[in-house]
């Protein structure tokens, strides 16, 4: 049985994953509730350039198996 994912990826995630695939397999990987965590990181940003800083900041710390990013929402 496949599962959905709880929430609907950021805009650009999917797509930035995809070019990253060490971030893309430490996603897949993840348990929904760090992929969760990670995407309200993403959508808390207030819009425009600070999403993206947070989208690339998210991708970077993926693919490097560090979650440190994150921090800022704890």
């Amino acid at each position: 049985m496949q599962t959905q994912p709880s929430k609907d990826l950021p805009v650009g995630l999917g797509e930035a994953l995809a070019d990253n695939v060490e971030a893309l397999q430490f996603f897949c990987g993840a348990r929904e509730s760090t992929r969760d965590a990670i995407a309200d990181y993403i959508l808390a940003a207030p819009g425009g350039e600070e999403r993206q800083t947070r989208l690339t900041a998210a991708v970077h710390g993926m693919a490097q198996k560090d979650l440190s990013f994150l921090s800022p929402l704890h």
